[in-house]
């Protein structure tokens, strides 16, 4: 199933993703795989209420990654895949996920022992092996915060791990 964009953010659903992204992308559907906030309605209704009005939003869990690929049959390409790490969305892709533009690692917060891949994205060594397994996919890996903003993509990265 091929969708529009895949994007790691641990904020998810914010002003930034749904102005210049969803905009400029021309989203209809949004698919956050995320197995909290799959199991846990008042944390999806937050999700669901941040959404912007006229694109439909679908929360799972990735086991359920087959149904979500039934759903948007013939929709992929106006759809976001979001997850909150790396490690989820290389197993989004290992369910048969695919993306015609890429893989846009977004904001993701400082903590402890984590590499910093641009100001705004600092990750653990775990996520950054599983950024490594997506690139052997050849999918385009590129960290940036919104369309015109500058854009690092994988040689860039590489050097920082």
């Amino acid at each position: 199933m091929k969708v529009k964009m895949f994007r790691t953010d641990d904020r998810l659903i914010h002003g930034q993703v749904m102005v210049r992204w969803v905009g400029g992308l021309g989203i209809k559907k949004i698919v956050i795989f995320d197995e909290e906030i799959s199991k846990d309605p008042m944390l999806a209704s937050i999700f669901e209420l941040a959404c912007p009005q006229g694109v439909e939003l679908i929360i799972e869990g990735v086991a359920a990654s087959a149904d979500v690929q039934a759903k948007l049959e013939g929709h992929g390409e106006r759809t976001l895949v979001l997850t909150r790490s790396p490690i989820t969305m290389a197993k989004v892709i290992e369910s048969g996920f695919e993306s015609e533009t890429g893989y846009n690692i977004g904001p993701m917060s400082n903590k402890p022992d984590t590499t910093k891949l641009a100001p705004f994205c600092y990750l653990l060594a775990d996520e950054i092996e599983a950024l490594k397994e997506v690139h052997q996919r050849e999918i385009e890996i590129f960290v940036q915060t919104v369309p015109d903003a500058e854009k690092l993509v994988w040689s860039d990265l590489e050097k920082l791990f």
